[in-house]
């Protein structure tokens, strides 16, 4: 989730980042894939921990990073606690369609810029979400199935699906 130890620790996870980088040399010296999910924006991020964050995505090579930024707000949770603490929300404010938390700390689009800037030139950073959409969209066009960070680090060529699915 967090790219930081602040970052991880503001989303409330157990662990800090020499964790996930011991599990990535572990991921690598055994040749698994593996796939990574992180947000940028929310809880205790700043305009640093943006900086140290895409550092740190950056330096796990083979693997697939997917980057997102801001956080759905959704009732009853920590983060909608947050935003109503900060003042992004109100009370009765309706979260049926979707609203996002974003850290004060940073301006979403310094943010969007920042990681587009820094993470374009990497073909397995998949920022932005829509990215992902439109290589699997891509993938599934030309018939392949299965895992799409596999087919993306060359580890497993892509199965091609027939008229029958097989």
């Amino acid at each position: 989730d967090g790219a930081t130890d602040e970052t991880i620790q503001g989303m409330g996870k157990p662990f800090r980042w020499k964790q996930v980088a011991a599990f990535h040399e572990a991921m690598r010296k055994y040749d698994v894939a593996a796939a990574y999910y992180f947000i940028f924006g929310g809880p205790e991020e700043t305009r640093d921990t943006v900086q140290r964050g895409i550092a740190n995505v950056l330096s796990l090579s083979e693997s697939v990073r997917f980057i997102y930024s801001g956080i759905r707000i959704l009732p009853e949770t920590g983060i909608e606690h947050l935003a109503l603490r900060q003042g992004m929300i109100t009370p009765r404010q309706s979260l049926l369609n979707p609203v996002y938390y974003f850290s004060p700390a940073t301006e979403r689009p310094w943010l969007e810029q920042t990681l587009q800037k820094n993470l374009a030139a990497d073909p397995l950073c998949i920022y932005p979400p829509e990215k992902n959409s439109d290589r699997i969209a891509e993938l599934h066009g030309k018939g392949f199935c299965g895992p799409l960070w596999e087919m993306l680090l060359g580890r497993r060529p892509p199965r091609r699906v027939g008229a029958h699915g097989k």
